[in-house]
């Protein structure tokens, strides 16, 4: 999502069955501060009148000024509304402490109206963001952070397919999740080239074509999986270092339970 030209850009958003997440740009931000009931009007939204909290008020301004410094990455900066379909009405937000880093982490973080908590409301925005995120070729991992007495969360992040990250966890701090987007095994090109190859080898020394060919994709499939071993190692490897450095920022973040303002 970019600045350019946003008076005439059409709207962005991710929809579910009951849920419609959407990205907010520079402008709809201050909105969101300033005059939120112009905001829900011109998005055709419920107002609640109920006022935001100061934490929420300052995220505002401190993901407004990302948006304006990154326009590349305005969506990964923004705060993602989440909206009842059929209601109209704002429940929650979910958002990026940024783009992914260079071994392609990113950090999602939400807080839900505590009214519409217990409905799996948060679950459904976090799996559809996550799989928009992952859809990103540059986005390979997603962080999370949990309190170990928010059974709730947690066990909306089990089901997620987050994981516990218990070696880069801090003693003092929240539990880390992660989460991993799939990996695409280059196995099946592999096979498939050794077929082609076996079967002009066969052809061109006047063999059985299945023999060269079975063994050209045997051999080739061995490759494919050592070569997508070694580049996930790699890529561990990295991450591993990164997190080693990575320091969160020092107020707690907003985790799927908390309350919305």
């Amino acid at each position: 999502m970019k600045n350019n030209n946003q008076a005439s850009s059409p709207q962005p958003f991710l929809e579910t069955k009951r849920l419609k997440l959407i990205p907010l740009f520079p402008d709809q931000l201050l909105m969101l501060r300033d005059d939120p009931k112009t905001l829900y009007h011109s998005l055709a939204l419920v107002y609640d009148d109920a006022p935001i909290k100061q934490e929420v008020l300052q995220l505002i301004g401190q993901q407004h000024s990302k948006m304006l410094a990154d326009p590349n990455f305005m969506s990964f900066h923004t705060l993602w509304i989440i909206t009842l379909l059929e209601e109209k009405r704002v429940i929650g937000i979910v958002y990026f402490d940024g783009p992914a880093t260079q071994t392609g982490m990113v950090t999602l973080k939400g807080s839900l109206h505590k009214n519409y908590r217990g409905h799996s409301y948060m679950r459904e925005a976090y799996d559809i963001i996550r799989k928009w995120a992952f859809s990103k070729k540059e986005v390979i991992m997603m962080l999370a952070y949990a309190d170990e007495d928010d059974e709730r969360c947690l066990n909306m992040l089990r089901k997620l397919g987050f994981s516990r990250w218990l070696e880069h966890e801090r003693p003092d701090g929240p539990q880390l999740w992660c989460c991993e987007k799939p990996i695409r095994s280059s196995a099946k090109i592999g096979i498939l080239i050794g077929f082609a190859l076996g079967i002009a080898l066969g052809l061109l020394f006047k063999f059985s074509l299945w023999i060269p060919a079975l063994l050209c994709g045997l051999l080739g499939f061995a490759i494919c999986i050592y070569h997508d071993g070694k580049e996930r190692r790699k890529h561990l490897l990295l991450l591993n270092e990164e997190l080693s450095h990575y320091k969160r920022p020092e107020e707690v973040p907003e985790k799927a339970g908390a309350e919305k303002g």
